[in-house]
Order: structure tokens, then C-alpha cells, then sequence
């Protein structure tokens, strides 16, 4: 089937796209009609034409899942509504065995993977991670949460930038066999309703309410009194009121964010808006790629935050363990040339690792694997884990989780991003965190200048205000 089928009196532009969302639910309503296909999931994939300078609107009163999600140099992917949602919300991580490292419990793991091999559509989902928190019955959860989005909108937000007053948004509709054509229409009806053409309001000042600073030096002296710990990462929140609307920050990543991983979020788990350096997997043409980023060197004119000897050791802890771990997965990772990452004021050294041939791996097998690397959490994981419990005021939430799109056709590719030089919403302003890595013979002082940069650079880069005015 074409995806521009010539509905009767509803024909789209010269150029293949519907000109109005109700134009494409009227032609959605012949197509729902029609016989159904093999699969009990279909995707009906089309195009609509918008202003350049739309963006989603959150009514008051309602609750409608909202997710999006871009790779550097990637077309924009956003998600509307939810079609289906996969049951495991929770992965349990167990010690492997006596190791002193933990993994994803073997049940969790294929129930997750046997869902998303069940999905088959040929369209992506979507998927977001929370940090390990520690769970009532004793050990550590992940949250996750995976689903089929009703509608994805699909767009490179630079052709707006170009100076046109309208782009083309390819659409890719997702509806069950065994739901009634009016159903469907009336629900995607109501996902488009949510876009929005009209001025996005301006920001307020933001103003920091609450800093809650871990501390550093008890940390370091951990390390210096636990010979097992290799390295922690120790963060601390920073709460914001003002800032702006969520939608204003969602048009600022889409638009000025093109360098980042950017990840956005309206789900009944939280609000959250992400601009990461950092890829935590990629597969894609039968291979994976990770990222080691780790290492902190702050402006280009300034002095590193940590002397070099110490950066290359906690940098070198990150690539060994994505090689080792996927090593254990029968994947054999080979480091590539270490590089200095640009992101914003920060300069992060940084090691990609590349797999060849990842076999029947999966890029989610392997994220919920390597999750949370020792870039977010230390060496080795269970104790750094529970020092941080200790030492951090509040639990992590979204920051240092993942997100990004899984491919629904079963051939386990996706992209996942660490979640990080983020926010979240809370309480009428902003939840931010950012974070050290810290190892023997760091600085205590380098290393909260470290942190305090990051915080900077995270409300510039999400566009919370200007940089002149951020404190």
C-alpha cells in the first residue's frame, strides 16, 4: 500500500503531505476501514505538513504520554500516546556470581527481550531506564519502561531553521486489528490536537531554592579506607525554580541540540529533559558501539580538573569495563583511538568501542548489561552502589539512566543514551544533578569545581536560561 493513499476528498499536497491533522485523521478513517493484514499490529505511514516553528502543548486536565529523542546529526523522533506498553517495569540486578559485579536477573532479562522480539512493527520503540535504587526486599531495581508508541512524528528540525515556514513530519500511525476504526481515529484525533503552532512562553528567571552538596572528601576517604573500591561517582542535586515551560525546553533541543543525545519526556513517571555527550550503545548493521566517556576538562582555556595521571585512570576503568562485559556477552570489543569530546564549556576525554559482529546480541541485552557503567557509578558496582546510598542526599531518579529507540522488527538494533546534563520537573520548577568521578589522588576541590561546571553547563544546554545569567 502507498503511504499517501488518495482518500477520496481528502488528497494531500503536490508534495505527499497532508495539509492539516484533521485532513490525516479523515484519511486515517478510510484506512481503518479497510480489510485487515496479517499482522495483528499494523503501521500506516504517511506525511503532514506543519509551521516550522511547531511544538507539543501539554493540556491542563490531561495526561497523554509525550517522548522524544535524537542522536547527533539524527532526525527527530516524536512519540504520542501509547499502543503497548511492555509489563516489566523493574529490572532486578543480582550479584554474578561472588564476583563483586552484578547483572540484570536472568528472569527479568528474557522476559523483557521476549516482549520486545514480540512487538514487530516496523517502526521504533521507545525506551527510558532509571537509575538502581534499592528495593524493599532487599538488593537493587532499575525502572524501566519500553512501549510501542500510538504515533510517531519523525522530523529534522534544522529544515525549519532554514527559513521555511512549514516542514514535512513523516508519521507513522500504530493501531491493533482488533480495535474499532473510530476508536483509533478519535484517540489519534486527540495526540494531534496536542500540537501547537502559537508562541511558546517566555522563561522565568531561574533561581536555585535548594543545593544539596555530597561530600567529596568523605568520599575520596572511602576509597582511601576500602581497597576494594576503585572508583565512585559521587553527584549532588540542585533544585530550581523557574526556568520556563517544559515545551520551551523541548524547542530549544530540537533546534539548537543537534550536537547531543537529547532525550524529553511527559510520562506519568515524571517530566525530564536530557542533552548527553554520552552514547551508552548503538546497534545497528550487525555490530554495537559503546562510548567510555570519562574525564573531565572543563574550558578550553582552563586547567584540567584533575590531574592528568588521575583522568587517565578513571578513564582507562571505563573502557576496560566496556570491553570486559561484553566480552562475557561472546561479543568481542575493541577500543578505538582515545579523542578529547566537545560538549558545551566541557571537554570530556573520550574512547569509543566498537563490535564487529555482535551475534545474536541485542543493543537492549547489552545496555541493561552494561547499566549503569562505571562512568555513572564506579568500581566495582555493588559497592559503589551502596556508598553512594550512604552519601548522596536523595535517589538519582532519571540521572544517569538511559533512553532512546529500540527497533520493533526483531533485529535488535537501537540507539540508548546515558541521561545525562539533564533535568527533571519537580514541584513547579527543576531537578538537576551532575556529578565526579572520583578515584585515588583526585582533589577534593577540582573535583566540586568539576561538578559545579557541569551544573552550569546543563542549564545552558537545555536552555533553562542564557549562559550570562545561569549562577
Amino acid at each position: 500500500m502507498s503511504p499517501n493513499w488518495p482518500t477520496p476528498g481528502h488528497q494531500p499536497t503536490a508534495a505527499g503531505a497532508w495539509k492539516s491533522p484533521a485532513a490525516l485523521v479523515a484519511h486515517l478513517h478510510t484506512l481503518l476501514a479497510m480489510p485487515p493484514g496479517r499482522h495483528q499490529r499494523a503501521v500506516v505511514r504517511t506525511r503532514l505538513e506543519l509551521p516550522a516553528g511547531w511544538w507539543l502543548r501539554q493540556p491542563v486536565g490531561t495526561s497523554v504520554d509525550v517522548y522524544g529523542f535524537r542522536g547527533p546529526g539524527q532526525r527527530w523522533h516524536t512519540a504520542l500516546g501509547q499502543a503497548w506498553l511492555c509489563p516489566v517495569r523493574q529490572v532486578r540486578y543480582l550479584d554474578a556470581g561472588g564476583s563483586g559485579n552484578f547483572r540484570p536477573h536472568p528472569e527479568d532479562l528474557q522476559a523483557v527481550l521476549q516482549w520486545l522480539d514480540q512487538v514487530q512493527v516496523s517502526c521504533p520503540v521507545a525506551a527510558v531506564a532509571g537509575f538502581p535504587l534499592r528495593a524493599p526486599e532487599g538488593g537493587w531495581v532499575a525502572p524501566l519502561r519500553l512501549w510501542v508508541p500510538r504515533l510517531w512524528l519523525i522530523d529534522d528540525p534544522a529544515e525549519g531553521a532554514a527559513g521555511r515556514e512549514s516542514l514535512q513530519v513523516e508519521v507513522a500511525l500504530v493501531f491493533e486489528r482488533d480495535r474499532t476504526a473510530p476508536v483509533i481515529a478519535a484517540e489519534v484525533d486527540q495526540l494531534l490536537s496536542l500540537l501547537t503552532a502559537d508562541e511558546v512562553p517566555e522563561p522565568t528567571p531561574l533561581q536555585l531554592q535548594r543545593e544539596s552538596q555530597a561530600d567529596v572528601g568523605q568520599a575520596l576517604q572511602c576509597l582511601d579506607e576500602q581497597p576494594v573500591l576503585r572508583k565512585v561517582v559521587l553527584a549532588w542535586p540542585r533544585h530550581w525554580s523557574g526556568g520556563g515551560a517544559i515545551g520551551r525546553v523541548w524547542q530549544h533541543l530540537r533546534q539548537q541540540r543537534g550536537d547531543a543525545w537529547c532525550a524529553f519526556g511527559q510520562l506519568p513517571e515524571g517530566e525530564f529533559a536530557f542533552a548527553s555527550p554520552e552514547l551508552l550503545i548503538e546497534g545497528r548493521h550487525g555490530g554495537l558501539r559503546s562510548l567510555a566517556l570519562a574525564g573531565t576538562l572543563v574550558e578550553r582555556s582552563a586547567p584540567p580538573a584533575s590531574p592528568a595521571a588521575v583522568m587517565a585512570v578513571e578513564h582507562q576503568l571505563v573502557v576496560d569495563y566496556l570491553t570486559d562485559s561484553l566480552a562475557e556477552l561472546g561479543a568481542e570489543a575493541r577500543p578505538e583511538r582515545q579523542q578529547v569530546r566537545t560538549a558545551g564549556s566541557l571537554r570530556h576525554l573520550a574512547t569509543p568501542v566498537t563490535v564487529t559482529d555482535r551475534g545474536g546480541l541485542s543493543a537492549l541485552q547489552a545496555a541493561l548489561w552494561l547499566h549503569p557503567t562505571p562512568a555513572l557509578l564506579g568500581l566495582p558496582r555493588p559497592q559503589a552502589l551502596q556508598l553512594l546510598a550512604e552519601l548522596e542526599p536523595e535517589p538519582r531518579g532519571w540521572y544517569g539512566g538511559f533512553a532512546g529507540l529500540l527497533s520493533g522488527d526483531g533485529s535488535g538494533d537501537g540507539e540508548l543514551a546515558v541521561l545525562l546534563r539533564g533535568a527533571a520537573v519537580q514541584d513547579g520548577g527543576w531537578l538537576a544533578w551532575a556529578g565526579a568521578g572520583l578515584v585515588r589522588g583526585a582533589d577534593v576541590e577540582a573535583e566540586r569545581r568539576e561538578i559545579l561546571n557541569k551544573h552550569q553547563a546543563l542549564v545552558e544546554g537545555l536552555g533553562l536560561q542564557p549562559a550570562a545569567a545561569a549562577s
